[in-house]
This record gives structure tokens, C-alpha cells and sequence, in this order.
């Protein structure tokens, strides 16, 4: 990007002065491919004594083309080191010599001269989940019943932080990027029941009806040991 500075009355004798502080690009990939999820899994129930119902189950899932912003203007490792204008600049031009406060300098070794960063909305990203679920259910009666279950499980994926607003730490290297993915919860347990009120189960007229189906419920759940929990009433 070039300004152009000349006198009004000779405008024949302006010049380009080069702009150290390009504007950053949006772009979309030019050859997109739509993201897709594939699921599977293995699932045993079984009927325990006590009206007991036990699940176990294997879940998993692979997410392939995930969209997310990569900066494809990025410089390349150790570019500054064939940079022709580095030895002008001999305390910027080394390991870690550009950082926030001087990354204009970091422009002429882009591989797209005269652009700053060009974040595009690129297909490439992908992820993998796999699950361990176990629950138990008692049922009491027809409407109370007690329900526990248990997830462990690990999320990994190569998606950045925030797939709208961070880019990948260098563009170029993706399997380095594969890691824990931010909503990773290695293991989840909550529990939740449901007790029918007995008040007005035999009372004939509106009362029982209405108060006569009338329950309390309650939910509790636990994700890095932090626990959440509800307790409320309702009708069945």
C-alpha cells in the first residue's frame, strides 16, 4: 500500500511513500468444502434386580472440515533470516526481536508483500471425541424414580480457542495445534430424581387430579468438581 504526496501545482512530481502499517484482509476459502460429523457408538442396557436399569455405552464422534479463521499471511519460522533489510533492524530482526508492540515489522516477511495479516475462513480443521457413559436408573413407583449417570471422556481437536476471533499459533503446522479442545470435560457425573407427592392422591373433585399429580424433582451436577443443582415441583 503506497501514499502519494505531490503539490497542487506540480503534480508531476509525487512519489510513493511506502505504508509500514497495512490494513488486515478477510477472506473466505476459495475452494470450500462443507464440514461434516461423523457419529458412532455401542450401547448395552440391562434389567437388574429391583427394578434397576443399567446402561453402558461407548460413544464417539469425528468432525472433518470444521471451519475456523487461519492467518495465511503469516510469516513463515525464520524467515527474518533470509530478509535482505534485517541487518538495518539488527536488534528486531532475531528470535523473539518482534513482538505487539513492533509487529509492523513483521510485514516484509509475509509471503503476500504489502498485506498485513489475511485471516480466511479455511475448512481444515478437525476433531475427535470418545465417551465412556454409564448410568443407573431405580424406578419406585410409576412416577418416582432415581437416576444416576457417569461420562468420562476426552475432546481433542485443532480448532483455535475461538473459531470467529483467534487464529492458529503458526498456520502452517496444524498437528501441532491438536490438543484438549476447550469445552474438554474429562468426566461429568450428574444425578436426578423425581418423588410424587402422596398429599391428595386419593382425594375425589378437583383436588385430586391436580394436587394428586403433583411431584417434586431435582437435579444435581458436578463437572470440575463444581456442583450445580435445582430443585423444583411440577405436574406429571
Amino acid at each position: 500500500m503506497t501514499i502519494y504526496n505531490a503539490p497542487m501545482d506540480n503534480p508531476g512530481s509525487a512519489h510513493a511513500a511506502p505504508n509500514n502499517t497495512p490494513l488486515p484482509l478477510s477472506a473466505t476459502a476459495p475452494k470450500f468444502k462443507q464440514p461434516y460429523t461423523q457419529n458412532w457408538d455401542l450401547d448395552i442396557q440391562k434389567e437388574l434386580p429391583y427394578n434397576i436399569i443399567a446402561d453402558l455405552g461407548y460413544y464417539g464422534s469425528k468432525g472433518t472440515h470444521l471451519l475456523a479463521v487461519a492467518d495465511i499471511n503469516q510469516p513463515v519460522a525464520g524467515a527474518y533470516a533470509s530478509y535482505s533489510g534485517a541487518a538495518n533492524y539488527p536488534d528486531v530482526y532475531t528470535p523473539g526481536g518482534i513482538n505487539s508492540g513492533n509487529e509492523n515489522y513483521a510485514n516484509p516477511l509475509r509471503p503476500y508483500i504489502g498485506y498485513s495479516g489475511i485471516d480466511m475462513y479455511l475448512p481444515i480443521f478437525i476433531s475427535n471425541y470418545n465417551s465412556l457413559q454409564a448410568s443407573l436408573q431405580k424406578r419406585f413407583t410409576a412416577d418416582s424414580l432415581l437416576t444416576i449417570n457417569y461420562t468420562w471422556s476426552k475432546n481433542l481437536s485443532n480448532v483455535p480457542c475461538d473459531p470467529n476471533y483467534t487464529v492458529p499459533q503458526y498456520t502452517y503446522d496444524l498437528k501441532s495445534e491438536y490438543s484438549y479442545a476447550r469445552f474438554d470435560q474429562r468426566q461429568v457425573f450428574n444425578a436426578d430424581f423425581v418423588y410424587q407427592l402422596p398429599f391428595f392422591k386419593e382425594q375425589h373433585g378437583l383436588a385430586g387430579p391436580s394436587a394428586g399429580r403433583m411431584a417434586v424433582f431435582g437435579d444435581y451436577c458436578s463437572e470440575l468438581r463444581a456442583l450445580d443443582g435445582s430443585v423444583g415441583v411440577r405436574w406429571l
